[in-house]
């Protein structure tokens, strides 16, 4: 889609020729993408089961994965609805642009504390989520809350930065969620999903569509059209075409370097990029740190990692939290990310391998439930 839309902006002159592209260039970046994704061919979601253990400590987890969304959302949705009544939507964003911006994201370390561990339990949660749509009889209290403090949240981070892309990562993650559980889900309960997701995306929408023309004014939807198509671009021209030296790490592993005491800048310009941290996929991400040659070797060890997950014959809890958090991260990453994503991938795992020591401890089979298409 991203490929199809860039290339109609091509087409019609969007662009006005601010791109000197190459196809060896989109060729590797196309091929990367495939490398990566490869492994996802693998998902059966028609004929391969899901076992959902519930034992106590999974329960536990989920409890506080409410709690901490829950404290995010207290904190951060009065700022957001102070500046959806402003409206000022194109001042917010060159605040943030410029590092100038007047609201705070963490008023105490509490604040900070609780949407991090929010936003590192978020591959588990939304898989809960989606897990509590399959079941027979639903808990609808504890189903509808978990839902609520997820759109909030998206919405209350998205309005702090004036942002348009967090709605559209927040879509993609319900999108891929949805593909995988949508054979599971009684088909009434689907049809009032449809239903529940129309309405929310008609308020998502208005909002895009306020701070599209905020931002942007008479060019609002031409901004539109770049914004999908111009990803792939921005990785031929302003990264692989001009990139002299690399980053060795900085800006995906910065955290490491810090956590030793090390400094974690560079100069982006002294690197040969020309669009900085614009759109450049998450294949850019990996090209800056590592070059060419290293980044094909990522993405094969990227591709072996998925492919030990997606062949199993049968997934549990799991494996389904790292199948959806890899799904989603290339989903996003068409797009763009911000620096160190290797810290998001090691909590990624580091949930992975407490759900792994919560399911072994739960070895009775009557505490192990399978869900099938229905």
């Amino acid at each position: 889609m991203i490929a199809l839309v860039g290339m109609l902006d091509y087409l019609i002159g969007i662009y006005n020729n601010q791109f000197d592209l190459s196809i060896f260039r989109l060729s590797y970046l196309f091929t990367i993408v495939l490398i990566c994704i490869s492994p996802f061919k693998k998902v059966d979601i028609n004929t391969k089961p899901i076992y959902i253990f519930e034992n106590g400590g999974i329960l536990i987890l989920m409890a506080f994965f409410i709690v901490v969304g829950i404290i995010s959302a207290y904190f951060t949705l009065p700022k957001a609805i102070e500046l959806q009544a402003m409206g000022d939507w194109a001042s917010i964003r060159e605040d943030v642009y410029s590092g100038n911006s007047s609201i705070t994201l963490y008023d105490s370390q509490f604040e900070r504390y609780s949407k991090n561990f929010y936003s590192y339990l978020q591959p588990f949660g939304s898989v809960m989520a989606f897990y509590q749509l399959t079941k027979p009889k639903i808990n609808k209290l504890l189903t509808t809350l978990i839902f609520i403090i997820w759109l909030v949240n998206a919405y209350a981070s998205a309005t702090l930065v004036a942002s348009r892309g967090m709605i559209m990562l927040l879509a993609l993650k319900l999108l891929v969620l949805y593909v995988l559980f949508r054979k599971f889900i009684p088909k009434r309960r689907k049809k009032f999903l449809i239903f529940a997701a129309a309405l929310v995306g008609v308020f998502f929408y208005g909002y895009t569509l306020a701070v599209t023309e905020s931002r942007f004014g008479i060019d609002s939807s031409e901004s539109l059209w770049r914004y999908f198509g111009h990803s792939m671009f921005s990785f031929d021209d302003g990264i692989m075409r001009t990139m002299h030296d690399y980053a060795n790490g900085r800006y995906q592993f910065g955290w490491i370097y810090r956590l030793f005491g090390f400094d974690s800048s560079f100069d982006w310009e002294a690197l040969g990029c020309t669009h900085g941290t614009a759109f450049m996929t998450f294949v850019g991400n990996i090209y800056v740190d590592f070059g060419p040659l290293f980044t094909i070797v990522m993405a094969v060890l990227m591709s072996l990692l998925a492919y030990h997950f997606t062949k199993k014959k049968a997934y549990d809890l799991s494996d389904i939290i790292i199948i959806i958090f890899m799904a989603q991260w290339y989903s996003e990453g068409i797009f763009v990310f911000p620096s160190d994503q290797s810290l998001l991938w090691l909590m990624a795992f580091v949930v992975y391998l407490m759900i792994k020591i919560l399911e072994n401890k739960s070895h009775e089979q009557k505490n192990r439930l399978s869900i099938s298409p229905d």
